[in-house]
Formats: structure tokens, sequence, C-alpha cells
């Protein structure tokens, strides 16, 4: 485990956020219909849903 420094560039943001953990909830594994293993947990701002990519899973295999 060496520690690297990763950056992120998006085309777009449409809004800056911030959830506490009573505000998110885990994933159900099955009934969802499409795969969640690279989400951490979703959550739901304002009536709209956010979900959480786990950054180990989806980063970390593209600098290995």
């Amino acid at each position: 485990g060496e520690q690297a420094l990763v950056g992120v560039l998006a085309d777009r943001v449409h809004q800056v956020t911030s959830l506490s953990q009573t505000e998110t909830e885990t994933i159900p594994s099955v009934g969802v219909g499409w795969d969640v293993s690279l989400i951490k947990t979703i959550g739901k701002d304002r009536g709209a849903f956010i979900i959480v990519l786990d950054m180990e899973k989806t980063i970390l295999p593209l600098l290995l």
C-alpha cells in the first residue's frame, strides 16, 4: 500500500452537497435491478436521490 493522490475531472457539476450518515442508507443487494457493487450508499436531498460511489472500487482498479 503506497498512497497516491488522485483527481477526478468532470464535464459538469450540477450541485455540491453533503449528507450526514442519518440521511443515507445501504443499498439492498436484491430487488434493485442493476449492479450495486460500485455503490457505497444512497441518500436523498430535496427529493432527489444521490448515489455515492465507492471510490476504492471505482478508481483504485484504474491505478493498478
